[in-house]
């Protein structure tokens, strides 16, 4: 091994480590089973192995850089499933059966966030994965989602909105998890956003 691909191996697996985590983490809010989630946060570095060049040399950076790429990666899963599942209620349709639905595995202050999140839209959902889940400033989560800084901070407050609204309509004896600590209950959406766009937990 040379010198170049040795020091390339090296940022590769310096990215990797500092990574991954946040990574893995967005995938699996962005898919639906884990085996989706494992294939995406693969994808994702394989294409920033291969185009290490093009990845910040900034940590911080370069996880806004992946968030992108996940962000296109799990498109494509959702993209490729749609028509999957297209030709699979033709096939259904055809034999007159149902496809049984999985089982909710997840503990019930993940599914309460869950079921609100799913009554918003995709664009809702994203933002606020992006800014408060994942903790990217409103700058970061604007070069994710392809717009300006402006619209997400406009699209992030919506999106608190909406999503309080539809906690609470669905679980009204339990809204108080919206001002928990507990990384269940991570999106903490009432609370007022500081300048860079983050929410302050304490």
């Amino acid at each position: 091994m040379t010198d170049a691909e040795s020091q390339r191996t090296a940022r590769f697996d310096e990215l990797f480590r500092a990574c991954v985590a946040d990574i893995a983490a967005y995938c699996r809010w962005r898919t639906r089973s884990a085996a989706d989630a494992d294939d995406a946060l693969a994808e994702v570095f394989l294409v920033a192995w291969r185009r290490l060049d093009d990845v910040p040399a900034s940590t911080r950076e370069a996880r806004v850089w992946l968030y992108a790429t996940a962000r296109r990666v799990t498109a494509n899963q959702h993209r490729a499933a749609r028509r999957q599942m297209g030709l699979v209620d033709r096939i259904v349709q055809s034999r007159n059966r149902e496809i049984p639905v999985p089982a909710i595995t997840d503990g019930p202050d993940v599914q309460r966030v869950r079921a609100a999140l799913a009554q918003l839209s995709a664009r809702d959902r994203e933002t606020l994965l992006l800014t408060e889940w994942e903790q990217l400033t409103s700058a970061q989560a604007a070069r994710v989602m392809g717009c300006s800084e402006g619209s997400a901070r406009g699209r992030l407050h919506r999106a608190r909105k909406r999503f309080r609204a539809a906690f609470e309509r669905l679980h009204p004896h339990a809204a108080n998890a919206l001002h928990t600590p507990s990384p269940l209950a991570r999106p903490a959406l009432a609370q007022p956003a500081d300048s860079s766009g983050r929410i302050d937990h304490a």
